[in-house]
């Protein structure tokens, strides 16, 4: 190990162990590792779990914990720590800690938790309860009684339930209530029996309700009964008869006969339902027992029902027929006994082709055995189809079908219509010179005149809409007569050709709205290909060409055109310098400019290129080197094309190591060569100075070509003849001077 080494907050050195000081030392520091070591096991948990064992899962206060499977804890109630759950560590990861609890203390379910390093398997001493898993006993016997099995070979089962087949050499059932089974068979003895004691009823139930009844003095049957014989007839006799009636039953038939020439009467619930009389006829009675509502008359060999008087072979008849709907006024029906099996009604006079009518999915009617129409079960109805269904979703629809197929409606005396479809087209005809009107709600919506133009009248009087004989479609006016050049007639017109003309009173023309996205709104072609388009842009209407955009004005004699060319804007060719930007009383604003301008000429030394304004800061050096200090130091310039205007103001607070010619430096263009003989290229002017040690006539400064620098001259005296370089002795510490730069940079 190596020193210094922190122990539960403390530090320990080598010194901590020598000599005589690891009597205090080493006990320290053990007490302060087992702290420690607890300390890094050591966490806590919020979450619900019941005391008890197998898998617990906690969601701990800590992560990061060196928790390893199998690695045991302890995992004990905050509140009482005789509470607790001991088991080993399944998996860890993040706060999520499961383990599988091998042993436990206390009842109930906790939600506060210490969690530390110890429990795991627990080996217990004397006896295990029942509520943890054991048997509260230390010896078999004693199991088997703390668990209320009995002893030795005849166990006591209190409430034993058996699942599956159990076989028994004998078994007793002493004082019970009731015994459910699925069902007993009896062993290889030749007899099973089962035995109760003589006073005892036996009741035999099924579906949780007693069917049986066994007592010493018979059998009673709750509901039905079935009896099985071998005999070949059962009779009954009673009531004053000799013979009664018989049941017999043989290898055929099972007949019932009454053998006093009496009827045969049939009942349900002491209620009278059918009657057989001995001359044959049958009565069916209704729920009364007294009203009769099937009756056969076997002499006439009629049936009525809803009648005892049958004037046909079948006589039906509905007497309480009262609502209006077809079940409640419904007097027969006739079906058969399965899906696919038609069930219909033949009509024929044993002479001509039969007639039938029935249901086969569908009401059909048949003639010489074939079909000829069908209502289907929607309603539809078909007409040489058997499949009747519409081509637009129409939910009912009246179908015929053959090579011409149609239906006619003739007025006596006035028009006539036919409506029908042959091979290649649909056709509506009508056979008089009258119109075709469409009336919805009984009121006109749509004529077709005899001459094929077709009127719209959606309020049933006003025309809004017509389509001419011509082919024109008006909307909103009926008449193509100077309507393009009206002022008064309003409406729209599309003309056969084309042309669509369209007049407005007070409001647009023409409304185009694209929606959702951005695009072309209208497309321009001509003879076919794309000219332009105007259409929407994030910022607005764009108007695209593809190829130059021409503006034409024909208010005057002489045309103008403007022309929006790929990478120019302008007079078309034809207009060169004919066309003012703006005019007197009517200009433009500001002009902002990328490139140059060129005025007068088109040439480049017509061209302005650049105007610019601003300020910067001017330096006061010398020729051979040093910089002035200040007390005020400005600068500002005007720059049009490449003339240069700057304006400065100096005052010096210390000449520090000047030396040579004194010049302002850092102008803020570079001054342009000009005139190749001199290095002088422009002349700037002195409005002001001070402070010089040398009297001058004049001062002026020179700006000095292919460099930022302005180098000052003066004429010396009032007499001289000549200007001479302004030098760094000529002035003092506090000189000022206020200077006009004008150059040309390049």
């Amino acid at each position: 190990m190596s020193f210094p080494v922190t122990l539960n907050g403390r530090t320990y050195t080598l010194a901590d162990f020598e000599g005589t000081n690891y009597v205090v030392g080493f006990p320290d520091a053990l007490e302060d590792f087992v702290t420690h070591a607890g300390d890094t096991y050591q966490t806590t948990s919020t979450t619900s779990v019941a005391l008890g064992t197998g898998s617990k899962t906690f969601t701990t206060a800590d992560s990061g914990k060196p928790y390893a499977s199998g690695t045991p804890l302890r995992i004990s109630s905050q509140a009482d720590e005789t509470d607790y759950i001991d088991g080993l560590v399944t998996s860890y990861s993040g706060t999520t800690l499961v383990v599988n609890a091998v042993g436990f203390s206390g009842s109930g379910t906790l939600a506060a938790w210490n969690i530390n390093i110890g429990g795991g398997p627990n080996t217990v001493s004397g006896t295990l309860p029942i509520n943890q898993g054991g048997t509260g006993a230390t010896t078999a016997a004693a199991a088997a009684t703390a668990l209320g099995l009995g002893t030795g070979d005849s166990p006591t089962f209190a409430g034993l339930t058996v699942t599956g087949s159990t076989s028994f050499s004998d078994i007793d059932i002493d004082n019970v209530g009731d015994i459910a089974v699925d069902s007993i068979s009896g062993d290889g003895d030749a007899d099973t029996t089962i035995t109760f004691a003589g006073s005892d009823t036996i009741n035999i139930a099924a579906g949780g309700s007693t069917v049986q009844s066994i007592t010493t003095s018979g059998i009673d049957v709750t509901g039905n009964a079935s009896i099985t014989a071998n005999l070949p007839t059962f009779t009954i006799t009673g009531q004053g008869r000799a013979n009664g009636f018989e049941i017999a039953g043989t290898s055929g038939n099972t007949t019932l006969t009454e053998k006093s020439n009496n009827g045969i009467e049939l009942g349900t619930n002491n209620t009278r339902r059918m009657v057989v009389e001995s001359d044959g006829d049958i009565s069916f009675y209704a729920n009364d027992g007294t009203t009769q509502g099937l009756f056969w008359d076997a002499d006439q060999q009629r049936l009525g029902l809803g009648t005892t008087s049958p004037s046909k072979v079948l006589d039906v008849r509905d007497n309480d027929a009262t609502g209006t709907t077809t079940s409640s006024n419904r007097v027969a029906l006739f079906a058969t006994n399965g899906t696919g099996k038609d069930a219909h009604i033949t009509f024929s006079n044993l002479v001509d082709s039969p007639a039938s009518i029935g249901n086969r999915g569908a009401l059909y009617f048949d003639y010489n055995n074939t079909e000829r129409m069908r209502i289907t079960s929607d309603g539809s109805v078909g007409i040489g189809t058997l499949s009747p269904a519409s081509d637009v979703g129409l939910s009912k629809i009246v179908e015929i079908e053959a090579a011409t197929a149609g239906f006619k409606a003739t007025a006596t005396g006035g028009s006539s219509m036919e409506v029908y479809s042959a091979s290649t087209a649909s056709y509506v005809d009508t056979t008089t010179n009258h119109p075709i009107i469409f009336r919805p709600n009984k009121s006109e919506a749509m004529r077709i005149q005899s001459d094929g133009s077709v009127q719209f009248k959606p309020d049933g009087t006003t025309v809004d809409m017509t389509l001419d004989a011509s082919g024109n479609l008006l909307v909103g006016t009926t008449s193509t007569t100077g309507f393009q050049t009206s002022s008064s007639a309003t409406g729209t017109i599309a003309y056969t050709g084309g042309t669509i003309a369209t007049n407005v009173s007070g409001d647009g023309a023409l409304y185009l709205n694209r929606l959702t996205s951005d695009g072309d709104i209208a497309v321009f072609r001509k003879d076919g290909t794309t000219l332009g388009s105007i259409g929407s842009v994030t910022a607005g209407l764009e108007i695209n060409s593809t190829s130059a955009l021409v503006l034409e004005s024909n208010k005057a004699s002489t045309e103008r055109k403007i022309e929006f060319g790929n990478d120019y804007f302008g007079p078309d060719s034809g207009d060169d310098n004919a066309i003012d930007l703006g005019r007197s009383g009517a200009r433009f604003n500001d002009v902002f400019l990328g490139g140059g301008a060129y005025i007068g000429g088109t040439g480049s030394a017509n061209k302005l290129d650049s105007y610019e304004e601003g300020t910067f800061v001017p330096n006061f050096t010398g020729a051979s080197g040093g910089e002035a200090s200040y007390t005020v130091r400005e600068g500002s310039y005007t720059k049009v094309g490449r003339l240069v205007v700057a304006h400065v103001l100096i005052a010096l607070s210390s000449k520090n190591t000047l030396s040579g010619n004194v010049q302002i430096n850092n102008l803020p263009f570079t001054v342009a060569t000009l005139l190749g003989s001199t290095s002088v290229q422009a002349s700037g002017s002195v409005g002001f100075f001070q402070n010089l040690s040398l009297a001058v006539s004049s001062l002026v400064t020179f700006p000095m070509n292919n460099s930022t620098n302005s180098q000052f001259h003066v004429v010396s005296g009032t007499s001289g003849t000549a200007m001479v370089s302004l030098d760094t002795s000529h002035i003092a510490n506090n000189f000022a001077f206020r200077a006009t730069v004008t150059y040309f940079t390049t």
